[in-house]
């Protein structure tokens, strides 16, 4: 019977062993688990502060663009196109004509005198916001014409 609880007793610290080490186990991974929660943590503490700067910068632009915005409609903006032999004279009026989305400056007789990229023609839109506007050449010179665009208020 001796040797029966030997041997019991064998399976039994095996068991009691394999157990303690599946504890020690979770334990390392618990640990490990804890690790990448707090260094996730810290990365979204990261992020927020660095959405907060870039929230702060994105409304300091926006205020700097309604800024630069209302500084064009109350001044005028000059545009300096290329001069492709176009028929104008100084002080003559010119106009914007929206075709599809697309700005286009046009003399009085229809012909395009200058077509705005994409970008441009939102600006100018936005700048004009349905607003009245005067576009007059100011100077011709042999390779550029520069002309002016004032928004009546």
């Amino acid at each position: 019977m001796d040797n029966n609880k030997l041997i019991g007793n064998s399976s039994e610290d095996n068991f009691i062993k394999h157990k303690e080490n599946q504890i020690k186990k979770l334990d390392e991974k618990i640990q490990e688990l804890i690790s990448k929660i707090q260094e996730q943590k810290e990365k979204n503490d990261n992020c927020k502060i660095e959405i907060g700067k870039q929230s702060f910068e994105n409304s300091l632009l926006k205020d700097r663009y309604e800024n630069l915005k209302r500084f064009i409609r109350a001044n005028g903006i000059f545009f300096i196109i290329e001069n492709k032999g176009f028929r104008l004279h100084e002080w003559e009026s010119l106009h914007l004509k929206n075709e599809n989305g697309i700005i286009q400056i046009i003399n009085h007789e229809g012909s395009v005198i200058h077509v705005f990229n994409e970008a441009g023609s939102n600006l100018i839109m936005e700048i004009l916001e349905d607003k009245e506007c005067n576009l007059v050449v100011v100077r011709i010179e042999k390779y550029k014409i520069k002309i002016q665009l004032r928004v009546k208020l």
